[in-house]
């Protein structure tokens, strides 16, 4: 293995991974509650525990194009899960 500096630490993701793994076999049903509501007519602002999410489309489609459209979001959503199950199942 190389001593060149990485972007990712994974002794510190393998730690959050084990703990994880082991507050799950303690309390098997995990709940995030996620709410969102429109704040002007494309807009749309959610929360997920302490952070806020925000969507909206392009004027084209009706929005103000204030942050990413819902579906950029869903795609970056999807390739972090991937990226942190890679990343988990490395080890």
């Amino acid at each position: 293995m190389s001593d060149k500096p990485t972007r990712v630490d994974g002794d510190r993701m393998q730690k959050a991974y084990d703990a994880t793994r082991a507050n799950t076999m303690k309390t098997p049903v995990l709940t995030q509650r996620a709410v969102a509501h429109i704040d002007k007519d494309m807009h749309m602002v959610g929360r997920v525990g302490r952070f806020q999410i925000e969507s909206d489309e392009p004027p084209e489609r009706g929005g103000d194009d204030l942050a990413p459209a819902a579906r950029a979001a869903t795609a970056v959503a999807s390739a972090s899960a991937s990226s942190a199950f890679a990343l988990s199942s490395a080890t």
